[in-house]
């Protein structure tokens, strides 16, 4: 709390609403001109959720993430014959990787708790996931004191966590674009069974990994997990 009120607030609520007031002024002002900045600011400020009335929530913000990085071609791997692109860098590519999968991670679970059909169809992406390597490359701008407070002793962990999440939400993202047909078909009991076993074993990898898990930031982010699970 002593951040907080050394910033002039006298609650993390309040230092929230003003920073998010802020960042949504530099975007209407259409301030920032890099897109893959853009894409960033508007998934963070998807995060901020004033009321039931508010009519820009993280719906809206996570929609003009997805069109940005469509518009970006994010959703696509590039062809490695063909630099098109602004960006060429190994780490602006695993940033690309992140951001992409990100969105999708947002997206379909903001579809479950909405009950609205997905806007992203993994069928016309073909991104590949992040790996090890594109996660280990984003830790690179950390200080030694940021790495020791927010990453694990051993970042494979983290980076395992975060693929197990992204598979589950994968698995997830199917059951939806069956559950929105406008005429839908029951599936077959031997579809569901397969989605049923392969969902049960992330759910092991989940407990295999947190029994030999003892850095409390990774045990942080596994409960958070468990949570994706209920």
């Amino acid at each position: 709390m002593t951040t907080v009120q050394a910033a002039g607030y006298e609650t993390r609520k309040n230092m929230k609403r003003a920073m998010f007031s802020r960042a949504k002024a530099l975007y209407d002002a259409d301030y920032e001109r890099s897109k893959i900045v853009l894409i960033q600011a508007v998934l963070l400020m998807g995060f901020w959720y004033a009321d039931t009335e508010d009519r820009l929530g993280p719906w809206h913000w996570n929609g003009i993430a997805i069109s940005l990085c469509q518009t970006v071609g994010l959703h696509r791997q590039p062809d490695a014959s063909v630099n098109n692109r602004p960006y060429s860098s190994s780490i602006d590519r695993n940033l690309w990787k992140h951001l992409w999968w990100s969105c999708f991670f947002r997206e379909t679970w903001l579809s479950v708790g909405m009950g609205r059909p997905m806007r992203i169809n993994l069928a016309h992406s073909d991104t590949p996931k992040p790996d090890i390597n594109a996660s280990k490359s984003l830790y690179s701008g950390l200080t030694e004191s940021q790495r020791r407070r927010y990453i694990p002793e051993d970042p494979n962990d983290l980076f395992l966590l975060w693929d197990e999440l992204l598979s589950v939400t994968s698995i997830l993202s199917r059951v939806l674009a069956v559950q929105h047909l406008a005429k839908r078909t029951l599936p077959y009991p031997l579809e569901v069974d397969d989605l049923e076993r392969v969902i049960r074993g992330h759910y092991k990898h989940l407990h295999d990994l947190k029994a030999r898990s003892t850095h409390p930031v990774l045990t942080l982010h596994m409960h958070h997990f468990e949570l994706f699970f209920e």
